[in-house]
Protein backbone atom coordinates (compact mmCIF):
# COMPACT_ATOMS: atom_id res chain seq x y z
CA UNK A 1 0.00 0.00 0.00
CA UNK A 2 1.60 3.15 -1.32
CA UNK A 3 2.52 5.21 1.97
CA UNK A 4 1.95 8.60 0.33
CA UNK A 5 -2.17 6.97 0.01
CA UNK A 6 -2.13 5.81 3.33
CA UNK A 7 -1.68 6.61 7.39
CA UNK A 8 0.13 4.68 9.52
CA UNK A 9 -1.74 2.97 12.62
CA UNK A 10 -0.63 2.51 15.85
CA UNK A 11 -0.41 -1.12 15.24
CA UNK A 12 2.42 -0.83 12.53
CA UNK A 13 -0.03 -1.27 9.96
CA UNK A 14 -1.18 1.12 7.08
CA UNK A 15 -5.16 2.70 5.84
CA UNK A 16 -5.61 4.08 3.32
CA UNK A 17 -6.26 7.92 2.81
CA UNK A 18 -10.20 7.09 1.21
CA UNK A 19 -12.56 4.82 1.21
CA UNK A 20 -15.69 3.81 0.14
CA UNK A 21 -18.61 3.24 2.13
CA UNK A 22 -21.56 1.04 1.70
CA UNK A 23 -24.18 1.62 4.11
CA UNK A 24 -27.48 1.30 2.97
CA UNK A 25 -26.34 -0.08 -0.39
CA UNK A 26 -28.33 -3.32 -1.48
CA UNK A 27 -26.62 -6.88 -0.89
CA UNK A 28 -27.17 -7.65 -4.48
CA UNK A 29 -25.38 -4.47 -6.07
CA UNK A 30 -22.80 -5.22 -3.80
CA UNK A 31 -20.69 -7.20 -5.43
CA UNK A 32 -20.34 -5.39 -8.98
CA UNK A 33 -20.02 -1.95 -7.13
CA UNK A 34 -17.07 -3.09 -5.41
CA UNK A 35 -15.51 -4.05 -8.29
CA UNK A 36 -15.63 -0.73 -9.66
CA UNK A 37 -15.21 1.12 -6.89
CA UNK A 38 -11.42 -1.02 -6.79
CA UNK A 39 -11.73 -0.34 -10.78
CA UNK A 40 -11.85 3.45 -10.11
CA UNK A 41 -8.79 3.69 -7.36
CA UNK A 42 -10.61 2.56 -4.07
CA UNK A 43 -8.35 0.40 -1.87
CA UNK A 44 -10.74 0.58 1.23
CA UNK A 45 -14.03 -0.65 1.51
CA UNK A 46 -16.00 0.00 4.61
CA UNK A 47 -19.35 -2.46 5.70
CA UNK A 48 -20.78 -3.47 8.62
CA UNK A 49 -22.78 -6.52 10.25
CA UNK A 50 -26.03 -3.78 10.46
CA UNK A 51 -25.57 -3.41 6.72
CA UNK A 52 -26.82 -6.84 5.94
CA UNK A 53 -23.75 -7.07 2.62
CA UNK A 54 -21.00 -8.34 4.40
CA UNK A 55 -20.72 -11.37 2.36
CA UNK A 56 -21.26 -10.10 -1.18
CA UNK A 57 -18.56 -7.15 -0.63
CA UNK A 58 -16.29 -9.91 0.13
CA UNK A 59 -17.08 -11.55 -3.04
CA UNK A 60 -16.50 -8.57 -4.93
CA UNK A 61 -12.77 -7.97 -3.47
CA UNK A 62 -12.15 -11.67 -4.08
CA UNK A 63 -13.34 -11.48 -8.04
CA UNK A 64 -11.37 -8.33 -8.47
CA UNK A 65 -8.62 -9.99 -7.03
CA UNK A 66 -9.31 -12.61 -9.05
CA UNK A 67 -9.02 -10.83 -12.35
CA UNK A 68 -5.15 -9.92 -11.91
CA UNK A 69 -2.50 -12.02 -10.60
CA UNK A 70 -0.43 -9.10 -10.10
CA UNK A 71 -3.18 -7.90 -7.60
CA UNK A 72 -2.32 -8.63 -3.92
CA UNK A 73 -4.85 -8.90 -1.10
CA UNK A 74 -2.36 -6.63 1.37
CA UNK A 75 -3.17 -3.77 -0.44
CA UNK A 76 -7.21 -4.17 0.20
CA UNK A 77 -8.00 -2.75 3.34
CA UNK A 78 -11.53 -3.78 4.32
CA UNK A 79 -13.69 -2.81 7.60
CA UNK A 80 -16.67 -4.27 9.32
CA UNK A 81 -18.22 -3.33 12.59
CA UNK A 82 -20.12 -5.22 15.40
CA UNK A 83 -23.58 -3.89 15.45
CA UNK A 84 -25.41 -2.85 19.16
CA UNK A 85 -27.12 -6.04 19.45
CA UNK A 86 -23.91 -7.88 19.49
CA UNK A 87 -22.45 -6.21 22.35
CA UNK A 88 -20.89 -8.38 25.13
CA UNK A 89 -18.10 -10.79 25.47
CA UNK A 90 -19.87 -14.38 24.09
CA UNK A 91 -22.13 -12.05 21.40
CA UNK A 92 -19.29 -10.21 19.89
CA UNK A 93 -17.08 -13.28 19.39
CA UNK A 94 -19.50 -14.84 17.96
CA UNK A 95 -20.23 -11.72 15.28
CA UNK A 96 -16.88 -11.84 15.05
CA UNK A 97 -17.08 -15.12 14.30
CA UNK A 98 -19.98 -14.78 11.50
CA UNK A 99 -17.98 -12.02 9.90
CA UNK A 100 -14.86 -13.79 9.13
CA UNK A 101 -16.93 -16.66 7.86
CA UNK A 102 -18.58 -13.95 5.55
CA UNK A 103 -14.56 -12.92 4.67
CA UNK A 104 -13.12 -16.62 4.14
CA UNK A 105 -12.56 -15.78 0.56
CA UNK A 106 -10.42 -12.84 1.54
CA UNK A 107 -8.61 -14.37 4.28
CA UNK A 108 -8.76 -12.33 7.04
CA UNK A 109 -10.51 -8.72 8.22
CA UNK A 110 -8.32 -5.59 8.10
CA UNK A 111 -10.24 -4.09 10.83
CA UNK A 112 -12.70 -4.55 12.79
CA UNK A 113 -15.02 -1.76 14.84
CA UNK A 114 -17.33 -1.56 17.73
CA UNK A 115 -19.78 0.13 15.63
CA UNK A 116 -21.07 2.64 18.73
CA UNK A 117 -20.95 2.71 22.52
CA UNK A 118 -24.93 2.11 22.71
CA UNK A 119 -24.68 -0.55 25.37
CA UNK A 120 -23.56 -0.58 29.47
CA UNK A 121 -20.10 -0.26 30.56
CA UNK A 122 -20.01 -4.02 31.18
CA UNK A 123 -21.14 -5.34 27.84
CA UNK A 124 -18.37 -2.48 26.14
CA UNK A 125 -15.89 -4.04 28.07
CA UNK A 126 -16.71 -7.39 26.90
CA UNK A 127 -16.91 -6.61 23.31
CA UNK A 128 -13.38 -4.93 23.74
CA UNK A 129 -12.04 -8.14 25.17
CA UNK A 130 -12.87 -10.51 22.44
CA UNK A 131 -11.90 -7.78 19.63
CA UNK A 132 -8.31 -8.06 21.59
CA UNK A 133 -8.64 -11.62 21.15
CA UNK A 134 -9.40 -11.68 17.57
CA UNK A 135 -6.19 -9.11 17.32
CA UNK A 136 -3.83 -11.65 19.09
CA UNK A 137 -5.28 -14.37 17.17
CA UNK A 138 -4.27 -12.68 13.80
CA UNK A 139 -7.42 -13.33 12.12
CA UNK A 140 -8.23 -9.33 12.52
CA UNK A 141 -5.67 -6.87 11.55
CA UNK A 142 -6.76 -3.94 13.50
CA UNK A 143 -9.54 -3.09 16.02
CA UNK A 144 -11.03 -0.15 16.90
CA UNK A 145 -14.41 1.46 17.48
CA UNK A 146 -16.75 3.88 15.89
CA UNK A 147 -19.23 6.87 17.48
CA UNK A 148 -17.57 6.82 20.33
CA UNK A 149 -17.31 10.16 22.39
CA UNK A 150 -14.36 11.08 24.95
CA UNK A 151 -16.05 9.44 27.94
CA UNK A 152 -15.99 6.01 25.95
CA UNK A 153 -12.84 6.24 25.14
CA UNK A 154 -11.53 7.22 28.55
CA UNK A 155 -13.66 4.56 29.84
CA UNK A 156 -12.27 2.05 27.46
CA UNK A 157 -8.03 3.52 27.99
CA UNK A 158 -8.92 2.75 31.84
CA UNK A 159 -9.53 -0.79 31.54
CA UNK A 160 -7.48 -2.49 33.96
CA UNK A 161 -7.20 -5.71 31.95
CA UNK A 162 -6.57 -3.29 28.51
CA UNK A 163 -4.20 -5.44 26.02
CA UNK A 164 -4.92 -3.44 22.95
CA UNK A 165 -5.77 0.22 22.21
CA UNK A 166 -7.88 1.17 19.54
CA UNK A 167 -6.12 1.99 15.99
CA UNK A 168 -9.38 4.19 15.37
CA UNK A 169 -12.24 6.17 15.86
CA UNK A 170 -14.55 6.29 13.16
CA UNK A 171 -17.18 9.22 13.59
CA UNK A 172 -18.81 12.01 11.78
CA UNK A 173 -16.93 14.89 11.14
CA UNK A 174 -16.68 17.57 8.46
CA UNK A 175 -16.22 21.60 7.86
CA UNK A 176 -19.84 21.59 9.42
CA UNK A 177 -19.19 19.32 12.62
CA UNK A 178 -15.63 19.87 13.42
CA UNK A 179 -15.79 18.42 17.09
CA UNK A 180 -12.43 19.74 18.00
CA UNK A 181 -12.23 17.87 21.47
CA UNK A 182 -12.76 14.79 20.23
CA UNK A 183 -10.46 15.13 17.44
CA UNK A 184 -7.43 16.46 19.91
CA UNK A 185 -8.47 13.58 22.35
CA UNK A 186 -7.86 10.83 19.43
CA UNK A 187 -4.34 12.40 18.20
CA UNK A 188 -3.41 13.09 22.24
CA UNK A 189 -3.85 9.12 23.02
CA UNK A 190 -2.51 7.72 19.22
CA UNK A 191 -5.84 7.09 17.98
CA UNK A 192 -6.46 7.50 14.32
CA UNK A 193 -9.48 9.72 13.49
CA UNK A 194 -11.77 8.04 10.66
CA UNK A 195 -14.25 10.74 9.15
CA UNK A 196 -17.45 9.15 7.79
CA UNK A 197 -19.90 11.41 5.95
CA UNK A 198 -17.37 13.99 4.81
CA UNK A 199 -19.08 15.46 2.08
CA UNK A 200 -22.16 15.99 4.96
CA UNK A 201 -24.19 13.46 2.95
CA UNK A 202 -24.62 15.81 -0.24
CA UNK A 203 -26.44 18.21 1.84
CA UNK A 204 -24.00 21.24 1.94
CA UNK A 205 -23.55 21.68 -1.97
CA UNK A 206 -25.45 24.68 -2.41
CA UNK A 207 -23.57 26.09 0.70
CA UNK A 208 -22.89 29.87 0.21
CA UNK A 209 -19.20 29.81 1.42
CA UNK A 210 -18.87 26.30 -0.69
CA UNK A 211 -20.22 28.16 -3.72
CA UNK A 212 -18.19 30.78 -3.13
CA UNK A 213 -15.03 28.94 -2.92
CA UNK A 214 -15.86 27.29 -5.95
CA UNK A 215 -16.24 30.34 -8.41
CA UNK A 216 -13.40 31.63 -6.78
CA UNK A 217 -11.47 28.61 -8.25
CA UNK A 218 -12.50 29.76 -11.54
CA UNK A 219 -14.01 27.59 -14.41
CA UNK A 220 -11.08 25.30 -13.84
CA UNK A 221 -11.49 24.89 -10.09
CA UNK A 222 -12.52 21.75 -8.22
CA UNK A 223 -16.18 20.83 -8.06
CA UNK A 224 -18.01 21.70 -4.84
CA UNK A 225 -17.91 18.37 -3.16
CA UNK A 226 -13.65 18.67 -4.05
CA UNK A 227 -13.38 21.85 -1.79
CA UNK A 228 -15.06 20.26 0.99
CA UNK A 229 -13.55 17.03 1.27
CA UNK A 230 -10.07 18.49 1.31
CA UNK A 231 -10.94 19.93 4.62
CA UNK A 232 -11.63 16.99 6.45
CA UNK A 233 -9.14 15.30 9.09
CA UNK A 234 -4.87 15.93 8.64
CA UNK A 235 -3.18 14.81 11.28
CA UNK A 236 -0.72 11.79 10.55
CA UNK A 237 -3.43 8.99 11.24
CA UNK A 238 -6.46 10.14 9.91
CA UNK A 239 -8.33 8.82 6.99
CA UNK A 240 -12.16 9.89 5.45
CA UNK A 241 -14.54 7.38 4.63
CA UNK A 242 -17.23 8.78 1.91
CA UNK A 243 -20.39 7.03 1.64
CA UNK A 244 -22.55 5.08 -0.52
CA UNK A 245 -22.01 5.11 -4.13
CA UNK A 246 -19.87 7.99 -4.44
CA UNK A 247 -17.58 6.90 -6.64
CA UNK A 248 -20.04 6.71 -9.31
CA UNK A 249 -19.54 10.81 -9.11
CA UNK A 250 -15.70 10.54 -8.23
CA UNK A 251 -12.78 9.76 -10.44
CA UNK A 252 -9.20 7.97 -9.77
CA UNK A 253 -8.23 11.75 -8.77
CA UNK A 254 -10.33 12.41 -6.11
CA UNK A 255 -8.92 9.48 -4.60
CA UNK A 256 -5.40 9.59 -4.81
CA UNK A 257 -5.36 12.91 -3.03
CA UNK A 258 -3.15 13.09 0.70
CA UNK A 259 -5.65 15.13 3.41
Amino acid sequence: MAPAQSFLLNTGRRIPTVGLGVYKTPADQCVSLVREALNVGYRHIDSAALYYNEEEVCEGISQWLAEDPSRKREDIFYTTKIGDPFHGYEKTKNAIRGSLEKARKIGYIDLILIHSPQSDGERRHGSWKALEEAYEAGTVKNIGVSNYGIKHLKELLAYPDLKVRPAINQFELHPWLQRPELVGFCREHDIAVEAYSPLARGQKVADPVVVKIDRHQGPAGPEPRRVRLRPGPRGPRDSQRPRGKLYQRLGPDNVSFGL
